[in-house]
């Protein structure tokens, strides 16, 4: 009996052995799990970071974005405006050129005619006289 309690208290002894030697284990796997545990905190702090720092980047890239969108809308409406302006032009100097030019005809078709009229009354008179003459030289004929 004395022999069975010391082979209990050896066994015993033995199983505590055992048991120790599964806690150093389990305290080892424990302290390398801790450690990566570290490291993986360590590599979700650096991409949460990257991540941050990536998305301010984005959000500046859109906001120069935007204000390059509404300086190219800014520019196009200021754009069609200017070629509104471009046609009214335009037109109002082909309707000034249209008036000058026939303002230019008036004038030149009134001296023409002026020209003509006196040239017709010169013709006339020039008729006149030679038609005198022609009288005149017929009763000299005549006589």
């Amino acid at each position: 009996m004395v022999l069975e309690k010391i082979k209990t208290a050896f066994n015993v002894s033995e199983k505590l052995g055992d048991v120790n030697q599964a806690l150093e284990k389990q305290h080892t796997t424990i302290q390398e799990l801790s450690k990566e545990i570290q490291t993986l905190k360590e590599a979700v702090t650096t991409v949460a970071a990257h991540h941050k720092n990536t998305v301010t980047e984005v959000t500046v890239l859109l906001e120069e974005a935007k204000t390059k969108l509404r300086s190219i809308g800014d520019a196009q409406k200021t754009l069609e405006e200017e070629t509104y302006q471009f046609r009214i032009l335009k037109s109002q100097l082909q309707q000034k050129l249209v008036d000058k030019f026939d303002q230019e005809l008036k004038t030149e078709l009134k001296r023409t005619t002026d020209d003509l009229q006196l040239q017709a009354q010169t013709y006339a008179s020039v008729k006149e006289d030679t038609n005198h003459v022609v009288q005149s030289l017929a009763q000299l004929s005549q006589e």
